[in-house]
């Protein structure tokens, strides 16, 4: 997850509304599987989009990135016509990433998408990590998410309390569930 660099609640364009993006990767067995899935998931979720809001509608195609990766498009219309959300889904070598559009071709292409993953906070043979990074407070991308939405509560004051969130998940020997959640606290305006 991170800040949209794109976000602007006045935009014209619905897509840059929406102040953080994300994305979810999994390793999967292999990529035919991977593929089965997608196609699957993406009708489904289109389906079920239309069903519980008739005006909107939602169009899936297939897509084909950067080094032959092959991924489905999912894109939800709101009323007027204009897309409102753009999401990804795409796999090669056993990874299989879900998200927003905009991360999801940035992994793929082997951009750095601005997270500073950290290895050490994770358990040992995690099955499940979850990693969000904000910038820090006095950043130009914080200063430029603020000024972009002075209204909005939340995005004011949100980094002054989580500057990074760190969960992992890993089984035990004895089939124990074990987690670990490492949250780092902002210097605030003790920065240097």
């Amino acid at each position: 997850m991170r800040i949209n660099p794109d976000y602007n609640p006045n935009s014209s364009r619905f897509l840059d509304w929406e102040p953080f993006e994300g994305a979810f990767m999994f390793q999967v067995a292999d990529d035919e599987s991977a593929h089965a899935f997608m196609d699957k998931f993406a009708r489904e979720l289109a389906i079920s989009i239309y069903s519980s809001s008739p005006e909107s509608t939602a169009r899936f195609s297939e897509t084909m990135l950067p080094g032959g990766v092959r991924g489905v498009t999912l894109t939800i219309y709101g009323v007027s016509g204009q897309p409102i959300e753009e999401f990804l889904i795409a796999a090669q070598n056993q990874l299989m990433i879900m998200g927003t559009s905009s991360i999801v071709k940035e992994v793929f292409a082997g951009e750095n998408i601005g997270f500073e993953a950290q290895s050490a906070p994770l358990l040992v043979d995690s099955g499940f990590a979850l990693h969000v990074n904000f910038p820090p407070v006095l950043s130009p991308e914080w200063t430029k998410l603020q000024n972009s939405d002075p209204n909005n509560f939340l995005l004011q004051q949100m980094l002054y309390f989580v500057g990074n969130l760190t969960v992992s998940a890993a089984g035990s020997e004895t089939s124990d569930l074990l987690a670990r959640v490492v949250v780092t606290l902002p210097c605030r305006d003790n920065c240097g």
